[in-house]
């Protein structure tokens, strides 16, 4: 990783830019290789577990302070 190289600066010295964007280069790169009907399907699948929790936060609000 190189340091210095992460930071911008101008004519005066000054930092004006810092990239954090940095990537594991350890990672491997995520490839989704289902098919697109399955991927759908699971993407509604999580949705519905969200909102289900959604659902139960609410119910949680609405009681208020026990």
């Amino acid at each position: 990783m190189d340091g210095p190289g992460l930071i911008r600066r101008d004519e005066a010295g000054r930092v004006v830019a810092v990239n954090l964007d940095l990537k594991n280069p350890a990672a491997k790169a995520a490839e989704d290789h289902r098919a697109p009907a399955e991927i759908v399907t699971s993407a509604l699948a999580k949705e519905r577990e969200v909102l289900a929790l959604l659902e139960e936060l609410r119910a949680l609000v609405d009681e208020g302070p026990g």
